[in-house]
């Protein structure tokens, strides 16, 4: 992306493959924005639910901030669109329960993620959906006028500036799986 990369790698000390986010080092330089992907990494990290991403460690390393997570060997959502692909009806509602399990569980800790969109779906080789990608999420919602997400499948009062809730999710879920279930986003 935009803001930096993702690696596969290895954790030494505990051997095992990992996934590390490595910001762009013009952004370590930067300490609001260090201090947004600390605040990023800290809510996720409070998330432990099998349909989210856990995120293991948060450091910089030469103005380069960067977060170590569980790696999600498998595919994205968005690498399903317009594909032919091996999934049913059902399947596809089976991954959107998984989802909303996973929303529910950050709505319950004040958690809202901000960006719900198929590339931040993940799904391992099992079947099993992880969210991720918490970078613009916020801590008891809230809002600071700044239009934050990824506008195919933003809620209706985020492209306002208002304040956002658990709902603007559940609204950002619902336009990835109609995007999903009929190929094309629901407002293009």
């Amino acid at each position: 992306g935009g803001m930096g990369t993702v690696f596969l790698a290895k954790d030494a000390h505990l051997n095992r493959q990992v996934a590390l986010k490595v910001m762009n080092p013009k952004f370590g330089k930067d300490s609001t924005f260090v201090e947004s992907l600390l605040k990023e990494a800290k809510a996720a990290a409070a998330l432990n639910h099998k349909n989210i991403v856990h995120i293991y460690s948060f450091g910089q390393e030469k103005d380069q901030p960067y977060i170590v997570m569980e790696l999600v060997d498998g595919i994205r959502l968005d690498d399903c669109i317009d594909k032919e692909n091996t999934q049913s009806e059902m399947g596809w509602l089976d991954v959107l329960l998984q989802m909303a399990e996973g929303l529910a569980d950050a709505e319950r800790k004040g958690v809202v993620h901000g960006d719900i969109k198929p590339a931040n779906i993940l799904m391992d080789q099992d079947g099993n959906a992880k969210l991720s990608d918490f970078g613009i999420a916020r801590v008891g919602g809230g809002g600071d006028g700044r239009i934050l997400g990824t506008p195919l499948y933003i809620a209706p009062e985020k492209t306002k500036g208002m304040e956002v809730d658990a709902r603007a999710d559940q609204f950002s879920l619902g336009a990835t799986f109609w995007h999903l279930l009929s190929g094309y986003p629901p407002f293009p």
